[in-house]
């Protein structure tokens, strides 16, 4: 186990991956703002064990105070305090040409933040959905068995009908951030007090909800094995049957997911939790979807890992939603590169039919539950970084799905389209055609992105045009070599598409195939526009798209609270090593909300 000094005597802050042991397993280095600690795992209840933690919150704890009282709130002097920045469309507006969602996470008790009412603009004009940070963990909403405490929670699912923002509850099981009566419960009772406790919440908040993290992190942190929890320990694997089953019936119509960190690309984990998967759905248990934490740092070398594992989910029939997604950097140099980083990532989900959502784990770096890797985007003063930009950009793609294409000579694998090989000898048929309408190309776009396949030895071409004629791009298809992102390579080229009301695309594979199943195109997306994205008509998604952290919360040990950990660190225009960026809003159009639902009913 590795140990933050500082941040171990809070449960919260070493609870998900993005704790400082997940960042040695990730990029081989730990936050250069925490001591780090090597702890065996043998010693947890140890005599030493306990006087070491002691020692360390107890100094620590000195030395946090003191900047606690002089950094109880980010700073304020010469900041603006409005939203909308400009008149660029809200992301919530560009996600819905989509049909995505995009969302964050919602601090408990952001009505009372020294930057309330911006918080509010900003999630109120740029999102659509959001998820309850920690008012829904067990130690939170039910401190004792027979007590809830609904009042922060309400708080947010009041805001966010009076702003017509869909809800996501997370969790309502996990093995952490338990109320300390929960370990006295005997083994026999667990399951009672378990579905009892989601009948209650998701019971009361019915029809409130849109979906819910049913099981939260059941796999051990670097997996592939279910992890020992009081619930796993008293019901063993059918604890997660139990819990969807239970939800279920709370509310039938509520979207119901497993969630994990550690799995968004190829690992042993994400081999553990495909695994769970198949025997949950073959024993009939109600899933809908898979949430994929996605907390990363800064290098990052898996974004073809992750399409290939968004994939995964799909192919089992399994909604896509990325649930906590935010990129740890070590110093405002890295801007741009976590900039980078989060455009790329929301071009996967884009290119994924099955993605149904992107959500950030919560708004700016100062209330970030990761603190000391600015990993949002809004910077200390709530001010947008690049990586705010960068998902304007990213939502200003075109994706192009070619599985909701008319085919001809062509055939869906697998989420990729495949030439249809004849007579068995890999002949090619005559024509090797995907037909898209309603591509919209409107603003003219300057790149264009390719994910394909080919274990061939061969380079076929794919030809991009247009319905009269006109090719737009030509790209080889070199041959692929498997690596433990997967078989898929994604390529990206200039390409001749101008300010057009052309919306059909003829693209081809020209060149013989070496036999069935060889080459495999996944999936096309129109980068970089020249012009403003249309966003008339944006509650209809493109052809064929498919349908934490607790900073600030003061926990206890040993009965006592122990302040959260602030840090006095500023990052934002005006400071010594602010990068530049540009913003891209000229000639955009702000359309207005739809109706708000009436507020809800309070028990």
């Amino acid at each position: 186990m590795v140990v933050a000094v500082g941040a171990a005597c809070d449960p919260v802050a070493t609870g998900t991956d993005a704790s400082a042991s997940h960042r040695r397993r990730v990029t081989g280095r730990s936050s250069p703002r925490l001591s780090v600690v090597n702890i065996s795992p043998r010693s947890y209840s140890s005599p030493t064990w306990h006087a070491l933690l002691a020692v360390a919150c107890l100094v620590s704890g000195f030395g946090i105070a003191t900047g606690v009282r002089a950094q109880d709130a980010p700073p304020t002097d010469g900041v603006p305090q409005d939203w909308p920045l400009d008149d660029a469309p809200a992301l919530a507006t560009l996600a819905a040409r989509h049909g995505l969602s995009i969302g964050n996470a919602m601090r408990d008790g952001f009505q009372t933040l020294d930057r309330a009412e911006l918080y509010r603009r900003i999630v109120s004009h740029e999102f659509d959905i959001t998820t309850p940070e920690s008012s829904l963990k067990w130690a939170l909403l039910r401190p004792t068995e027979q007590r809830y405490v609904y009042a922060p929670l309400d708080a947010i699912v009041d805001f966010a009908a009076s702003e017509g923002i869909d809800l996501h509850g997370h969790p309502l099981v996990w093995h952490r951030i338990n109320p300390p009566w929960l370990d006295g419960v005997a083994p026999e009772r667990i399951e009672a007090v378990m579905t009892d406790h989601i009948a209650e919440v998701v019971g009361r908040y019915r029809g409130r909800f849109q979906v819910w993290d049913v099981v939260n992190e059941a796999l051990e942190d670097a997996g592939p094995a279910l992890r020992s929890s009081v619930f796993f320990d008293a019901m063993g694997e059918r604890f997660i049957d139990i819990a969807h089953a239970t939800a279920h019936q709370a509310d039938p119509g509520a979207e119901l997911i497993y969630n994990d960190f550690g799995v968004g690309w190829p690992t042993a984990k994400s081999e553990g939790m495909f695994a769970l998967l198949e025997r949950l759905q073959a024993r009939g248990v109600p899933l809908d979807g898979v949430g994929f934490q996605m907390h990363i740092d800064h290098p990052f070398a898996h974004v073809e890992g992750v399409s290939t594992n968004l994939q995964r989910a799909a192919d089992l029939g399994l909604d896509v939603w990325i649930t906590e997604f935010d990129v740890g950097v070590q110093s405002v140099d890295d801007h741009d590169a976590q900039a980078m980083l989060y455009e790329d990532i929301l071009k996967r989900c884009l290119m994924q039919p099955a993605c149904r959502a992107f959500q950030i784990w919560g708004l700016d770096d100062f209330y970030s539950f990761r603190p000391f890797v600015d990993p949002l985007p809004f910077d200390d003063r709530v001010q947008p970084k690049p990586a705010f930009f960068a998902m304007r950009r990213a939502l200003s793609s075109e994706p192009v799905h070619l599985e909701g294409c008319e085919l001809e000579g062509l055939r869906v694998s697998r989420g990729d389209i495949v030439p249809v090989a004849a007579g068995g000898q890999g002949a090619r048929s005559e024509a090797s055609i995907a037909r898209c309408d309603g591509v919209r190309l409107g603003p003219g776009y300057a790149r264009l992105s390719v994910r394909y396949r080919n274990a061939g030895t061969l380079a076929p071409s794919l030809s991009v045009s247009t319905a009269a004629g006109e090719e737009l791009a030509r790209v080889a298809l070199e041959p692929t070599a498997a690596t433990r992102d997967g078989v898929h390579r994604t390529v990206t080229i200039d390409t001749a598409v101008r300010p057009t009301g052309d919306s059909t695309l003829i693209v081809a594979v020209e060149g013989d195939p070496e036999g069935a199943d060889v080459v495999g195109i996944d999936a096309l997306l129109f980068e970089s526009p020249d012009g403003p994205v249309g966003v008339e008509g944006a509650a209809t998604p493109s052809p064929s798209r498919g349908g934490g952290g607790a900073t600030g919360l003061a926990w206890w040990l040993v009965g006592l609270p122990v302040p959260a950990l602030r840090r006095w660190r500023v990052s934002g225009p005006g400071s010594r090593t602010w990068p530049a960026w540009q913003p891209r809003h000229a000639g955009y159009t702000r359309l207005p909300r739809s109706t708000a639902p009436s507020g809800p009913v309070k028990e």
